[in-house]
């Protein structure tokens, strides 16, 4: 259970950073890059619990993708 847990986390922590990143680049003209290492520096700057279920998330979400991948793929 705490994996789901991890990935909602991770999907409203995404969401809030591309709401984040459309409103810096539209009101500061800021570019992908500037907003990637704000990104980077908020994230660094979250307790560790929070970066471990990010992190944990990123790993779940990722596999996810791969094996829906791998299942596009088989079905060509």
């Amino acid at each position: 259970m705490d994996e789901v847990a991890d990935v909602t986390f991770a999907y409203a922590f995404n969401i809030i950073m591309e709401i984040f990143s459309n409103m810096m680049i539209e009101e500061f003209d800021l570019n992908e890059e500037k907003i990637s290492s704000m990104i980077d520096k908020f994230v660094s700057a979250l307790t560790p619990s929070m970066q471990r279920h990010l992190q944990a998330a990123r790993l779940v979400l990722n596999c996810q993708f791969l094996l829906n991948f791998q299942s596009s793929i088989a079905v060509l």
